[in-house]
C-alpha cells in the first residue's frame, strides 16, 4: 500500500512548476509498516505513526505531492520540497503563516 502511494504521488508530480497564485497544506495518513501487538493502541493526533504529504496547487490547477516525512511538518521541510517548484515572487496561500515567510524569504 506505502509503496503504490508513493508511485502515485510521484507519477503526479512529474516536472511541475507552479506559478501565480500558488496554495499549500499537507494532509496525513496512518504509515502502514508500523505494527502492533494486541491490546496496544494506537497513538492519537499527529504523530509519527502518520506520512505527511504536502500538496501545492497554483491557480493554473497544476498540481505538486512530496512526502514531507513521518510526524509534523515545519517550515523547513516543505521550504526543501518546494523550492525548486515554485516561481519566485509567486503569491502564496497556507494556514501557517511562518512557512510562507519562510519560502518568501528565500
Amino acid at each position: 500500500m506505502r509503496r503504490k502511494i508513493y508511485d502515485t504521488v510521484d507519477k503526479i508530480s512529474n516536472n511541475v512548476k507552479l506559478r501565480g497564485r500558488v496554495w499549500i497544506d499537507e494532509f496525513y495518513i496512518k504509515d502502514p509498516r508500523i505494527s502492533y501487538k494486541d491490546g496496544e493502541t494506537r497513538k492519537r493526533g499527529l504523530s509519527k505513526d502518520q506520512i505527511c504529504i504536502a500538496v501545492a496547487v497554483d491557480q493554473y490547477m497544476q498540481i505538486f505531492l512530496k512526502r514531507i516525512g513521518n510526524g509534523h511538518s515545519s517550515a523547513r521541510k516543505i521550504y526543501k520540497a518546494f523550492k525548486n517548484i515554485i516561481e519566485q515572487k509567486s503569491p502564496l496561500i497556507h494556514i501557517k503563516a511562518k512557512i510562507i515567510i519562510c519560502l518568501l524569504n528565500n
